[in-house]
């Protein structure tokens, strides 16, 4: 399989308490080959892709799949979509869909969107030669906030990024 699209995607209603400290926060990892970070209060203006939360990996490899899962929250009557960028290659590039929320027209006092990514490593390189293998791995999570009446609106996420042998 070329590529693997979008694995997962889950919508579920929450109460969200907001939170004093605000941007993006790392986690250091003994494995290598596994990222994490976290952010609060991250502001996305209408239809600005805004990142919400970024990881680095040491290197990409062949014959990995790049696994990448992420949320996104917020209590703003919004919609908005979530997305990975890897090496600054954007989802519609890569082949992958995006994740939808939308609180703009619930009564639900917040939303968190989740999703899961896979990459096959080796079909990207052939893509885009030397973009990817034996090269570091940035990865984000992008938000794109459509709703031009809850501008801005307030996010929190969290980003997951790690390669698997296929």
């Amino acid at each position: 399989m070329k590529r693997l699209v979008l694995a997962a995607a889950a919508l579920a209603a929450v109460i969200v308490v907001p939170t004093l400290a605000s941007g993006p926060a790392k986690v250091a990892l003994a494995n290598k080959n596994v990222a994490v970070a976290n952010a609060v209060n991250v502001q996305a203006g209408a239809e600005e892709l805004t990142t919400l939360a970024s990881v680095d990996l040491n290197k990409g490899l062949k014959h990995r799949i790049l696994l990448v899962s992420g949320t996104a929250t917020t209590i703003d009557p919004c919609t908005f979509d979530i997305e990975p960028v890897v090496n600054g290659v954007s989802a519609g590039s890569l082949g992958l869909s995006s994740a939808h929320g939308d609180l703009k027209f619930s009564a639900a006092a917040g939303l968190t969107v989740s999703a899961t990514w896979g990459l096959d490593l080796d079909a990207l390189e052939l893509d885009h030669p030397g973009d990817f293998l034996g090269q570091p791995l940035h990865v984000e999570l992008r938000v794109v906030n459509h709703s031009f009446t809850a501008d801005p609106s307030t996010f929190a996420g969290s980003l997951v990024a790690q390669l698997e042998k296929r």
